[in-house]
């Protein structure tokens, strides 16, 4: 080898291989720079190049020029990726299958792709050793055993094997993959271009569910129960949807009082001049037993026409016609109707429609075993009873409207009625001789739109006198002659377009009295719930769902209907919470204490038979420094058992009739039971099994019996009242004239008190005479109510009138259950052991006979605990002894 020249000389050799590397330096770094040089080779077999270098990075035009004889590849976008070298095989043309789940399939194909693999159904691939194309013994491009799904069909599934290949999916109209793999379209629906579309006249809404995202379904928003109107507005459990509307509300099972009230209208025009019976509004009570769906609205015309295929309506709309109510529809055509919803609905029908079904002369009848009562039994489309459309109407309220309760009645027909209606009906006031779309007018509070105005409404019930006594599921009874209708219609007047108003028709309207009324008589649909719970119906109690079989008369958790509780301190009576309490007026309106005369003073010389000669109330003033309430009525059966657990009354089929029977410790128990209830301080202790009188005894707290007792009114709990309490109350605040005085012996008792006259013998439920000024039902008449004090003449000084006494409360000495039990019910005033055994009770009761114990400020007595005589001796029924209950009210 020549040596390099000393001293830095170089010779021409070294220039020109100097020149050379730079040269080749150039040429490397335009090819790696993406410089305009192509590779320009051309493809072989299999799309297999004939150059054998590596190209990654290198531009490029075909696969061919990157996919070699030695490596893996593909051109991408104008330049090569190199995705592995093909390895060495050892005989030509041997082949080698491959399934995509093995492990080294991407080491063996680094070719295939995602897309590549997701188009082979059989999910195995294979290559040739020195395939096509190859110079050598290296392995082929690998290929789908099979075939690939050709164009926009790829595999949805990642278990495709040569036994079990998978399916070509064409994501673009596959509904069970439409867009991607399992993206199912909703029932019904078409894939088009990768997205779901619903039929025509479909639209798709997301089903409800717990967690989002929700499935998607293809729905009719006309028709759809789930999506009536439009997405994600659901009718009330599962209820009807037609037109696009909620056709029909829940209802709970409940109880009302059912008919008009005297009160309410003028009768003498009502049944003289317009001619309306009397007995066809007669007021009872009434209890539905069971749940029941009722039309949300009056069947429409358009509803009508889709069902039936026909509208036999003939009058004026006063906007789209097709959402007016239907009208001269007969009894029969609204039946027939009734059976076609529940027909396409899939429930049992209720009517039996033979001659000429389905066309305006059909005849209809219950079936025979939806007769009478067991028309509550049909699961299918019905009329309603006359008793739903009137608890429905009225939706827990109790007047002439469901929008307003007045103060005084009746109410004035020509400007009250009016103006009560506008908001709610159409009515001849406001209907301009036209009917108007349905739901156009405020509903009622529960969401029942129309009952009174636009059409009158057939139901199931004949036009004749209602009942004269509480009923349980009222039916209505088939009369070819004469059928009810309610709620009037836009020709009516307003005082016949009320909730009691009950009008009657021949149910096919050919023997009309007047023939130009049979365009008005239109219905709304009605069925019987399925969660009615027949074992309730049979105890004549309403279902109440999870809550069971409840009186919904008197329950003040389920009051007039299932699920509506009553605030505290109110009660349910009648269907209808009642504030159970007023407060005493104690106080003038300047807030100074009123001053009032307590007892009665006797005639100068009382005639022998004169029944005020008693004396042993002598009249003295007395005040309060307090403020106290009293209860209204008399404490029910129903109360006492509830808090209790124990009913002593003699008259229990009568759970609203007062509790009678009961001892003066009984009376204490029930009032520390229901200060519990209320969250109050208990007034008295308690000891002993209250259903043993000889046992059981109640006596004050110790903190209440100091000053003499004076102290018991300090109590904040229910307590008895004391005898001042009592007789303030009775007599409206001290500002009633007592009866002795007034001598109105005739009227008051009969109108404010249930006596020997018409009582039969009986107690009678609370609050159904009179009232008094404050509103106090029974001061006087029922029973007896236990007072606090004991019995003694008043403790005042006769010589000095003009002294106020304040908080009078009688001295009481508690004694013994074991010394009352061997003490006689007779009083003695002599015997001063026994004395205490006797305490004060106030009013009369229903086996009293006016005059005799009907004035507010007469004395009684008894023994506390043996009620069975009266403290002169004489025998006397233990069920005229009640309890009405004071609490005082706190300053702070």
């Amino acid at each position: 080898m020549k040596r390099r020249p000393k001293g830095g000389e170089k010779s021409t050799f070294w220039y020109v291989r100097r020149l050379l590397r730079v040269s080749l330096c150039v040429a490397l770094v335009f090819l790696a720079v993406g410089c305009q040089v192509q590779l320009a080779v051309p493809c072989e077999g299999d799309g297999i190049g004939s150059l054998s270098d590596n190209y990654d990075g290198f531009r490029c035009k075909y696969n061919c020029e990157c996919n070699n004889q030695r490596f893996y590849g593909r051109c991408v976008e104008g330049v090569c990726q190199v995705l592995g070298e093909r390895p060495v095989c050892a005989r030509a043309s041997v082949s080698r299958e491959l399934l995509v789940q093995n492990r080294f399939f991407s080491q063996e194909c680094p070719s295939i792709t995602s897309a590549q693999k997701s188009r082979c159904p059989s999910g195995a691939f294979d290559k040739v050793c020195q395939a096509e194309g190859l110079r050598s013994l290296r392995w082929g491009n690998c290929h789908c055993v099979g075939g690939a799904c050709l164009g926009q069909r790829v595999l949805c599934d990642s278990k495709c094997s040569p036994e079990q290949p998978c399916v070509c999916i064409d994501l673009q109209t596959d509904p069970s993959h439409c867009g991607s793999c399992q993206a199912a379209c909703p029932k019904g629906a078409t894939c088009h271009k990768g997205k779901c579309v619903c039929p025509s006249g479909t639209t798709m809404c997301s089903s409800q569910c717990d967690k989002p995202p929700c499935a998607k379904e293809c729905v009719k928003l006309e028709s759809s129960s789930q999506h009536c109107g439009k997405c994600g507005h659901a009718c009330a459990e599962g209820g009807l949807c037609a037109q696009s509307r909620c056709q029909e509300v829940p209802l709970p099972a409940g109880a009302y009082r059912r008919g008009t009230p005297d009160n309410e209208l003028d009768w003498d025009f009502y049944s003289g001049v317009i001619g309306i019976p009397r007995y066809r509004e007669t007021v009872h009570f009434a209890l539905l037993t069971r749940p029941f769906f009722m039309g949300r609205q009056e069947v429409t015309r358009g509803w009508f026409k889709q069902v039936m295929g026909y509208d036999p309506s003939d009058w004026k709309c006063a906007g789209e016609v097709a959402q007016c109510p239907v009208h001269h529809v007969n009894l029969y055509q609204a039946m027939n109707f009734c059976n076609r919803i529940s027909e396409l609905r899939g429930l049992e029908t209720c009517y039996a429609c033979g001659r000429l079904v389905n066309t305006p002369d059909v005849s209809c009848d219950a079936k025979p075993h939806f007769k009478n009562e067991n028309i509550y039994k049909c699961k299918g489309y019905r009329l309603p009873t006359d008793a739903e459309w009137g608890y429905a109407v009225r939706a827990g309220t109790d007047g002439v409207f469901h929008e307003h309760k007045p103060k005084t009645l009746p109410l004035d027909v020509g400007t009250q009625y009016p103006t009560l209606l506008g908001p709610i009906a159409w009515y001849i006031g406001n209907a301009k001789d036209v009917f108007h779309p349905v739901a156009t007018k405020k509903p009622n509070p529960w969401g029942l739109y129309d009952m009174l105005g636009n059409a009158a409404e057939w139901v199931w019930d004949k036009g004749t006198r209602l009942f004269e006594h509480d009923v349980v599921d009222p039916f209505g009874q088939h009369s070819d002659f004469e059928k009810t209708y309610r709620g009037g219609h836009i020709f009516f007047p307003p005082i016949l377009v009320r909730n009691g108003f009950r009008g009657s028709e021949y149910p096919d309207l050919r023997y009309t009295v007047d023939p130009a009324l049979v365009s008005y008589y239109g219905f709304r649909i009605a069925r019987t719930s399925p969660k009615a719970n027949e074992v309730c119906s049979a105890l004549k109690l309403s279902a109440c769902g999870e809550a069971g079989c409840r009186n919904t008369r008197g329950d003040a958790e389920h009051c007039g209907a299932c699920g509506r509780k009553c605030p505290a301190f109110h009660i349910c009576k009648d269907g209808l919470c009642t504030v159970p309490e007023v407060e005493v007026p104690t106080r003038d309106t300047s807030g100074k204490p009123v001053v009032w005369e307590r007892g009665y003073k006797n005639p100068t010389n009382p005639a022998l038979d004169d029944y005020c000669a008693w004396r042993d109330a002598t009249p003295h003033k007395v005040t309060f420094s307090y403020r106290y309430m009293i209860q209204r009525f008399e404490v029910r059966q129903r109360d006492f058992e509830a808090l209790l657990g124990y009913n002593p009354s003699r008259f229990r089929t009568c759970l609203d009739c007062p509790v009678e029977s009961v001892t003066w410790f009984q009376a204490a128990a029930y009032a520390n039971a229901l200060s519990r209830e209320k969250g109050l301080e208990e007034c008295f202790v308690c000891a002993g099994d209250m259903k043993k009188p000889e046992t059981f005894q109640c006596k004050l707290k110790p903190k209440f019996a100091g000053s003499g007792n004076k102290d018991y009114v300090k109590c904040l709990g229910y307590r008895l009242p004391t005898e001042a309490e009592w007789e303030f109350a009775a007599l409206d605040g001290g500002k009633r004239v007592n009866l002795c005085r007034t001598k109105d012996w005739a009227a008051r008792p009969g109108r404010e008190a249930w006596n020997v006259n018409d009582a039969d013998s009986q107690t009678r439920p609370v609050g159904t005479k009179a009232p008094t000024g404050l509103g106090i039902f029974d001061v006087v008449g029922n029973v007896y109510e236990w007072v606090f004090d004991a019995y003694a003449p008043y403790d005042v000084d006769p010589t000095k009138p003009d002294k106020v006494y304040t908080d009078p409360v009688g001295r009481i000495v508690v004694p013994s259950p074991s010394l009352c039990h061997t003490c006689k019910p007779v009083w003695d005033e002599k015997d001063k052991t026994c004395a205490p055994c006797f305490r004060l009770r106030r009013g009369a009761s229903y086996r009293a006979q006016p005059p005799k114990g009907f004035d507010e400020t007469e004395r009684h007595f008894s023994h506390i605990t043996k009620l069975t005589y009266n403290p002169y001796g004489h025998l006397e029924t233990p069920s005229v002894h009640g309890v009405r209950l004071v609490r005082t009210l706190s300053e702070k």
